[in-house]
């Protein structure tokens, strides 16, 4: 059960910190300048709309793929998988729950185009690479929403958050350069004019990404709070873009520019040398200068503490976990040995964690996954289960169905009290006893 949580050393990770109306011109970044051609390349989706987008658009743009989500018909999806299969295409666009049961042997890259929000499903999506010795990427489109889904990643994998650097060469966690994102942005811009099918299928992917966001699971409360102190942002061009030297220093130059931050306010750098302003503020500065220094060194410590908290806490977590195994099966051995039985322990948590549930990739799924989940008062917990809705309700005559609450069973009460349906059956005693001498009567007549 622990290779669910590991990855092959064959595997190179890649993420990219995009803005969310950018990530489709990130994607074609990807395809067109960093991933070679011949090379087959699998994009996740999160919804089967995000997986017609991507298609059209790829379509639009020379890029020749097949797609697969879970409401696809049988015989098309077959002839979509066996494309792909075959090479005769070289990027498939699928839905996490469509890949299920899908097996590619060669495949080169892995490309998230919506990063998972939970990280066993992450291994499951880059696991498909890399595979018998093979080498595999798996790059990861990661958007505001998502970088806190990013630290919880490398607290399940115990790895430390290696962010790209001006001085610094290597890193996992870097932009792309903004002057390749804003090319396919203008030609995207383009081709939504242009086509009016591309047009409503934006729109559809919004309002499906409103309804995926409220089904996916929420990240934990320390990854929010780390990454709001590391501030992924303002990371500087990954080293996949730093192969070209003069391209290098051009974006070392922009990168500087982009972080500058003037050491003055504007009542120092707009204002005259004997202003009082100015008199004040470098009164001030140098009063709170002490000050000054020990933040930013605090800061500093900060983001490098940060790095390796989540390689510590996993191993930590780790630990306890294998002391806690440890002890119950030393209670279950003297339970065994006290008995003179052979007993075969298997403990639950494992074996509960290793099941992974996936968010549906349609608008029927999504909602249903609500409808599944009921709040249960007794165990205080939400259980899978849909409810019969006739349930504590009665039938009345008139055929409408009403809470049990409202039978009180006075009618049946005040029947009891009174027996009155006693006084019923003496009545019809006395008719019945009557009936012959009325008869007696009219045969004398």
């Amino acid at each position: 059960l622990d290779v669910e949580s590991k990855l092959p050393d064959e595997l190179k990770l890649e993420f990219f910190i995009v803005r969310p109306e950018e990530k489709l011109a990130a994607l074609l970044v990807l395809l067109q300048t960093v991933i070679d051609s011949k090379q087959q390349t699998v994009i996740f989706a999160a919804t089967k709309y995000h997986v017609e987008y991507i298609d059209l658009v790829l379509d639009l743009v020379g890029i020749t793929n097949t797609y697969i989500y879970s409401n696809l018909d049988p015989s098309a999806r077959k002839i979509h998988a066996a494309k792909f299969g075959t090479g005769k295409v070289k990027v498939l666009v699928v839905t996490d729950v469509a890949a299920r049961g899908i097996d590619i042997p060669a495949l080169d890259n892995v490309i998230s185009f919506n990063f998972p929000a939970k990280p066993k499903l992450f291994v499951h999506r880059v696991g498909r690479c890399a595979r018998a010795g093979r080498s595999g990427i798996a790059y990861s489109l990661i958007a505001s929403d998502e970088q806190a889904y990013l630290a919880d990643l490398h607290l399940f994998l115990g790895l430390p958050l290696s962010i790209a650097t001006l001085k610094k060469k290597e890193g996992t966690i870097g932009r792309i350069p903004q002057d390749l994102v804003d090319a396919h942005m203008s030609s995207l811009i383009v081709l939504h004019e242009n086509e009016l099918d591309l047009t409503s299928a934006q729109t559809t992917i919004e309002s499906a990404y409103k309804k995926y966001v409220k089904s996916r699971p929420a990240a934990s409360s320390d990854s929010h709070r780390r990454i709001k102190q590391l501030n992924l942002n303002n990371c500087a061009v990954h080293p996949v873009f730093r192969a070209n030297g003069y391209e290098y220093h051009r974006y070392l130059f922009l990168d500087q520019i982009r972080n500058y931050r003037p050491n003055g306010t504007i009542f120092e750098i707009c204002g005259k040398n004997k202003s009082p302003e100015y008199l004040m503020m470098k009164k001030n500065r140098l009063a709170d200068k002490h000050k000054i220094e020990l933040y930013r060194q605090w800061h500093d410590s900060e983001a490098k503490a940060s790095t390796n908290q989540g390689h510590r806490r996993h191993i930590q977590k780790r630990n306890r976990a294998e002391e806690a195994q440890n002890g119950i099966a030393v209670q279950e051995s003297q339970k065994a040995q006290a008995a003179d039985e052979v007993y075969i322990y298997a403990p639950q948590g494992p074996s509960y964690r290793a099941g992974l549930d996936l968010t549906g990739d349609s608008e029927e799924a999504m909602n249903s996954s609500h409808v599944k989940k009921k709040w249960d008062r007794k165990k205080k917990k939400k259980i899978v289960g849909v409810e019969n809705p006739r349930k504590g309700k009665n039938k009345t005559k008139s055929g409408a169905w009403i809470p049990s609450t409202y039978k009180s069973d006075r009618y049946a009460q005040w029947k009891e009290k009174t027996k009155t349906g006693a006084n019923y059956d003496d009545d019809d005693d006395r008719d019945e006893g009557s009936a012959p001498q009325g008869e007696t009567l009219s045969q004398c007549n």
